[in-house]
């Protein structure tokens, strides 16, 4: 029978536990009498289970939780300005290589972010607005950028595909503002407003909008 065994010891003042190296062996950490984590024979590490091989191989490095109830992982962090818990997503050990994509939760004025190739995108502040590749704040969806032809699409394969506006103020409002922020201030240029029974449009000029238009030009 093979008996040999790993060991516990400390070799260049690290601490090293080790397992045979003729079998593939695990190591397990009890607490209590209950197995807690398991470090597996690839390297995988399972917390509060030993599923780590059953679960998608792309991302089962950490796998936290017994697969039952409400399980998670919180990052406890500061309260002061500047305090960030973050998740990185790395492709490298340097720069931004170490960083290339994050999500980070600011904690004194309550942000959370998102960047991908190492520049932010995307962040939601404390009050659920929403700002994709802008700075502007205020507005419950904010969505910017200097590049050429930008904007939202909006895409289906079903029959309808729609954008819809619903206020519950009794009253005409603003539904689409167009504002042109070119030159020394910002102006507008336009807006889509509707009340509780009709909608209007409002231009520099409407006669794009008309139907049936009489022409009685002097020659």
């Amino acid at each position: 029978t093979d008996n040999r065994a790993g060991y516990v010891g400390f070799v260049g003042g690290d601490m090293v536990i080790h397992t045979d190296t003729y079998s593939a062996g695990d190591i397990k950490l009890q607490t209590n009498g209950t197995e807690r984590m398991r470090i597996d024979s690839s390297g995988s590490v399972g917390i509060a289970n030993t599923a780590m091989s059953s679960l998608d191989a792309e991302a089962n490095n950490l796998v936290v939780g017994s697969g039952t109830g409400d399980e998670g992982i919180t990052i406890y962090t500061g309260s002061s300005v500047g305090h960030h818990g973050s998740i990185f997503f790395a492709d490298g050990t340097s720069g931004t290589a170490t960083k290339r994509g994050q999500i980070r939760y600011e904690q004194n004025n309550e942000v959370m972010s998102f960047a991908t190739a190492s520049t932010e995108r995307m962040h939601i502040d404390g009050s659920g607005n929403v700002t994709i590749n802008d700075t502007s704040t205020g507005y419950e969806l904010s969505v910017g950028t200097d590049a050429e032809n930008a904007g939202v699409l909006l895409s289906t394969s079903g029959i309808i595909g729609q954008v819809r506006v619903i206020k519950s103020y009794s009253g005409a409002t603003s539904a689409v503002i167009f504002r042109y922020s070119g030159g020394a201030s910002t102006v507008t240029v336009g807006s889509i407003s509707y009340s509780n029974t009709s909608t209007t449009y409002n231009t520099s000029s409407d006669y794009r909008l008309k139907e049936n238009v009489s022409y009685d030009f002097d020659a």
